[in-house]
């Protein structure tokens, strides 16, 4: 059971960390969007919107991979 339950920790920390890279592409992307829409208040607001909620998402992410490290 020992064996099961670090595997089960190995892959729940590579996840995470899939999560994380795939987070932190994803607020790279927005930014450019945002830098191409600078003049467009509309998808600005937009672009902004989705990025604040990528960053908290990417925070948990943070949290739960530290977790896993300390473990």
């Amino acid at each position: 059971t020992r064996g099961k339950a670090k595997r089960k920790a190995d892959f729940t920390l590579r996840m995470t960390e899939e999560k994380i890279q795939n987070l932190e592409q994803d607020i790279l992307n927005i930014e450019k969007l945002i830098q191409e829409h600078a003049a467009d208040y509309v998808k600005l607001t937009e672009l902004n919107e989705k990025r604040e909620l990528l960053q908290i998402e990417l925070d948990i992410q943070f949290e739960k991979w530290m977790e896993l490290t300390d473990a």
